[in-house]
């Protein structure tokens, strides 16, 4: 009699993601208030998380599929696709904000941050 199992990759999905998001999310958020170039590292370990955790999320669905029922965790790797699409449409979406500001900085020059106030006092204000 066979027993049903998780895949390891939906598994693995599931857990890189949601570490990816722990660690990697909340890293950003608490350490972009206290050292910046830690919190582009944590910013490295949310991206790379996310795009790992789809990946294995779709090998992981490829191989349930193709387990004719051997294998279960569908749900597993439905949630570590999830959360990576969602991780990197954040990610995607900071970097457009980012290149805007960069962009309009540079085209509007010294009155950016009269525009701006917060951009030219870097995290004092806050």
């Amino acid at each position: 009699m066979l027993t049903e199992s998780n895949n390891p990759l939906a598994t693995a999905s599931a857990a890189v993601a949601g570490v990816a998001w722990l660690v990697g999310g909340l890293g950003i958020c608490a350490l972009l208030f206290l050292f910046a170039p830690a919190s582009f590292c944590t910013w490295v370990i949310f991206f790379g998380g996310n795009v790992a955790a789809v990946m294995f999320g779709h090998q992981g669905r490829s191989q349930i599929r193709a387990s004719g029922g051997e294998q279960s965790g569908g749900r597993l790797a439905a949630i570590g696709l999830a959360l990576g699409w969602t991780g990197i449409a954040l990610n995607l979406l900071f970097i457009c904000l980012a290149v805007v500001l960069a962009v309009t900085a540079v085209l509007v020059g010294p009155e950016f941050t009269k525009l701006f106030p917060w951009f030219g006092r870097g995290l004092q204000g806050f």
